[in-house]
């Protein structure tokens, strides 16, 4: 990559801030470099927005399908709130999360709940609390391509730590957070593989348009030996 001269870079510390800027600096040993890492892991994170669009949206999808077939019109059916948790000593609450997304806009539909919901609140949903009202009888139908070898409890817990994982970085990539030492052929392979579980179909065409290996090859070439960036 190219950039501006050394002594164009008087506004680095003023619109992007000393703070930010320093890890970028401590890898990069210049402000050249630093603002070239910088506009990389921009590219980078702007890339994994459409595995990790494809992942979220089809893992709630998947999970409210789930959900309907054990609660009739469940976002506004009072058995399926009393079964969320609703700790007073917990910083997130499902039921809280629910009965925020339906009560102020009156929302009347499904599709506008379901979008209004936390990423957290599907990550939630998949643990042994809904294991056998909702998971034992429909895991392997909403979730198809999961390995049929293993048990439900099993597949359960691997999807939800995987989810835990992308989420955190998720909100990395969300938050313009540094990413560019983390690795990213775990969570990309994490994320293609759960789509597949959802839909063979899906991964595939998710394959043809991720472009992440592409922005991987544009990595600064300075960067070599310093981290692993796919680890």
């Amino acid at each position: 990559m190219s950039g501006p001269s050394q002594g164009c870079l008087s506004w680095l510390n003023n619109v992007l801030s000393r703070q930010r800027l320093e890890t970028y600096r401590r890898y990069a040993g210049d402000e050249e470099r630093a603002l070239d890492l910088y506009l990389w892991n921009m590219e980078i994170s702007s890339g994994f927005m459409i595995p990790l669009h494809v992942f979220e949206v089809s893992l709630r999808n998947a999970v409210a399908e789930a959900i309907a077939a054990c609660h009739d019109d469940w976002p506004w059916n009072e058995g399926f709130h009393l079964s969320l948790p609703n700790s007073d000593h917990s910083s997130y609450s499902p039921y809280r999360d629910l009965l925020a997304a339906i009560e102020p806009r009156k929302k009347n539909n499904h599709g506008d709940v379901i979008v209004e919901l936390k990423f957290i609140f599907w990550q939630n949903m998949l643990t042994r609390r809904h294991h056998e009202r909702i998971w034992e009888p429909n895991f392997q139908r909403v979730f198809p391509g999961a390995p049929i070898c293993s048990p439900v409890g099993t597949q359960l817990k691997s999807l939800h730590k995987g989810v835990n994982e992308i989420r955190d970085f998720r909100n990395r990539v969300a938050h313009h957070e540094p990413i560019f030492d983390m690795p990213f052929e775990k969570y990309r392979a994490q994320i293609h593989n759960f789509v597949g579980w959802r839909s063979s179909d899906a991964a595939e065409w998710l394959l043809g348009i991720d472009p992440v290996p592409e922005l991987l090859n544009k990595r600064p070439r300075w960067l070599d030996g310093k981290i692993s960036g796919d680890g």
